[in-house]
């Protein structure tokens, strides 16, 4: 598929399963269809069997702009976004609490980075969350259902050795389906 994802630090990679044909780990699920149909998304689908699992892309984004959406598969605590290489998961701390991540969270209808405030609207089962990182102006954007939430995020550090990858810590029990086009 050309899209591997990463699990919080490395004492802490079996905090989920990628749900391939049922491969699971103590931790997690990660679910992906065994057939795909001509002109459908390949989606990824990720369940925390542990509290706070973080994941991450292992392909980043350098240059221009770059978008990805996440399917609820449930609608607890989950913070969906950006980090960057050099951010550190652990139990407690995810996507958004540091300064180098940057997360949506429906649930709390909060934005994350490192500090948190009002932002968006409260998500549901079954929502599309988009989200859309600019490197040319600095920007993170949100979208939910379509709906264009507005500009999460400004100013972020852009340049030599920063790159930024899809990233999502979610509580135990929460469900999505990564679409990376």
């Amino acid at each position: 598929t050309g899209v591997r994802l990463w699990a919080g630090s490395a004492h802490r990679r079996q905090n989920w399963t990628a749900r391939r044909p049922t491969v699971s780990t103590s931790s997690a699920t990660a679910n992906r269809p065994t057939k795909r149909q001509v002109g459908q998304p390949l989606a990824l689908d990720i369940e925390a069997k542990s509290s706070f699992v973080s994941i991450r892309a292992n392909t980043a984004v350098i240059r221009e702009c770059f978008f990805y959406e996440v399917t609820l598969l449930s609608d607890g605590l989950m913070q969906i976004g950006w980090c960057s290489r050099n951010t550190s998961f652990n139990h407690s701390n995810g996507v958004g609490d540091s300064p180098n991540s940057y997360a949506y969270d429906g649930y709390r209808v909060e934005k994350w980075n490192l500090d948190h405030s009002n932002f968006g609207q409260r998500w549901a089962v079954g929502d599309v969350i988009g989200s859309l990182i600019n490197l040319n102006t600095r920007e993170i954007l949100f979208w939910r259902n379509y709906e264009f939430l507005g500009v999460a995020f400004s100013g972020i550090e852009v340049g030599p050795n920063r790159a930024y990858f899809p990233a999502a810590s979610l509580q135990t029990g929460q469900r999505v389906q990564f679409n990376f086009g």
